[in-house]
């Protein structure tokens, strides 16, 4: 288990069975344009992009090409809007 939550910290109390499936080696990237994939900033297959359903979607449908090949190279997670 973590340690528990303080009000400065994010931190969240899960099971170890769950701890274990979190990639260790995995940073976390806020994605909020495409031109992010194209810079040395990103590291391919080491980094998690983090996108909002919004921007997945407005992305897929203005770069179709691009953002496939992107979901390629890195792991890609999409966050669902807040206001469901």
């Amino acid at each position: 288990l973590t340690r528990p939550p303080s009000k400065s910290s994010k931190m969240m109390l899960i099971c170890r069975k769950l701890s274990d499936l979190i990639c260790p080696w995995a940073t976390s990237a806020v994605l909020k344009t495409m031109s992010m994939t194209t810079d040395d900033i990103l590291q391919k297959r080491r980094n998690l992009l983090s996108l909002a359903e919004s921007n997945c979607l407005k992305m897929a449908q203005k770069f179709p090409a691009e953002f496939n090949q992107t979901a390629k190279d890195y792991l890609v997670r999409v966050t669902p809007n807040a206001a469901r």
